[in-house]
Formats: C-alpha cells, sequence, structure tokens
C-alpha cells in the first residue's frame, strides 16, 4: 500500500517507458535471431517478409544494418535497450537527482531517438523497403525519448529560467502532446506518401 501511495505521474511515466525498454530489447532480440537466419541463407524468406515493400531481410542485407564496426544494428540495439531500462526502472522506485546521471540517460535516449530516425529515413528513401520490426523499434525509442525528457527535467530541478519555461511549455501547458502527435503524424504521412500505392 505503500508504494501505491507514492505513485504519481513520475512513476507512471517511468513504467511506460519501461515498457517500451522491454518491448525494444525484445525487438532488438528477434532481428538477431533473423539475422544469423540470414546469415546461413541470404535467400531465406523471413517471418517479417511480407512483400517487397515490407521486408525485413531487405533492410538487413542493406549497407545501412551495419553502421558500426561492421556489427549488425540489432546488437547496438539490444544493448541499448537494456541501458535504458535501468534508468526507469530506478525512477520507478527511486527519483534519480544526480545531474550527471540524467544527462547522461537523456544523451542515450536522443542518440536513440536520432539513430533509429535515420534508419527509417534510410528505409524510406534509400532502401526503398519497410521492416515491421524496425517500425516497432523506432515506436519504441521515440516513446522512450520523450518519456526521458520528462524524467530528465522532473528530477532535476530547472537550472535556468529557459529550461523552466521550456518546463511550463511542455507539461503544464500540455504541449508535449502536440510535440508527440506531430513527430508521429509526419512519420506516418511519409511512409504514406511513399507506398500510397501498396
Amino acid at each position: 500500500m505503500k508504494w501505491i501511495n507514492k505513485y504519481d505521474i513520475r512513476t507512471f511515466v517511468s513504467i511506460i517507458g519501461l515498457i517500451f525498454s522491454i518491448i525494444g530489447i525484445i525487438v532488438s532480440l528477434i532481428l538477431s535471431l533473423e539475422y544469423l537466419t540470414l546469415l546461413s541463407n541470404q535467400n531465406k524468406t523471413l517471418s517479417c517478409d511480407l512483400s517487397e515493400q515490407i521486408s525485413c531481410s531487405s533492410v538487413m542485407l542493406s549497407d545501412q544494418a551495419k553502421i558500426f564496426f561492421n556489427i549488425p544494428n540489432t546488437y547496438f540495439g539490444f544493448i541499448f535497450y537494456t541501458m535504458i531500462s535501468t534508468f526507469f526502472l530506478i525512477n520507478i522506485f527511486e527519483q534519480i537527482n544526480n545531474k550527471i546521471l540524467n544527462s547522461i540517460f537523456f544523451l542515450l535516449s536522443l542518440f536513440g531517438i536520432i539513430f533509429s530516425s535515420w534508419l527509417m529515413h534510410e528505409s524510406i528513401v534509400a532502401i526503398g523497403a519497410l521492416c515491421p520490426y524496425c517500425i516497432v523499434s523506432f515506436i519504441s525509442a521515440s516513446c522512450i525519448f520523450f518519456s526521458v525528457i520528462y524524467l530528465t527535467i522532473k528530477n532535476t530541478k530547472p537550472s535556468s529560467a529557459l529550461i523552466s519555461t521550456i518546463e511550463k511549455l511542455l507539461f503544464e501547458q500540455k504541449w508535449i502532446f502536440f510535440f508527440i502527435f506531430a513527430w508521429f503524424f509526419v512519420w506516418i504521412l511519409a511512409i504514406f506518401i511513399k507506398y500510397r500505392t501498396l
């Protein structure tokens, strides 16, 4: 009962972030297993190969699937989601007041959404195929980023008038919901324009 009495919006956001982190871990594991399948047979049809335009194998066999040290992105995805999940797990039970730690997780989540966005862009524009699991990973990385923004600002007292103003605009005046809606709407629109003939 004591834990329930402490339940607040910070805890709720932490739980949401943890859920998306777990989803990201699962998706990364699935994609890693699918990649190993492709290594043994590149002509193998994967479970997420639904058509020429919706195909995990097309994305995983592309140059964009190995950006760092010729290691599949899915392996780094697993590490990323595992690391970020610890941030949410700690926040569920105790507020993180350390500014350095909050900054590290913020930068980590920022890298995650930037990298996921780049991969989505490459899938739509360069590769010409969408990976269903990659889309789930992109959604997870996006929701994680927005969750970390909230927790980072709430965990640390605003150090300047600018940050204080941003906090009021995003959370007190609920602008964060507009940005979340606009973010996903732009990507859905981009996919629709690219594949509207499907």
